[in-house]
């Protein structure tokens, strides 16, 4: 499973601790997560979507090399 969380998070300059207090966990798990080494239940998943205003496969599936190529 491909984990961009750290890059759009990162993007939007917003810090784990921002992100974790936001969706309720801790930043030690979220960190667990964005290195793979957690697999967080779909609920997480969920709320790490919403937040960071993309797709879930946008974070965690597609295998784009180019994150911000748009497509005509």
């Amino acid at each position: 499973m491909v984990n961009r969380i750290a890059y759009y998070r990162k993007k939007s300059k917003i810090s784990q601790d921002q992100l974790a207090k936001s969706i309720n966990i801790s930043r030690q798990y979220l960190s667990k997560i964005e290195n793979n080494k957690a697999n967080p239940a779909y609920n997480i998943v969920l709320k790490i979507s919403k937040f960071l205003r993309k797709d879930v496969n946008e974070i965690f599936f597609e295998n784009n090399v180019n994150h911000d190529k748009q497509t005509a």
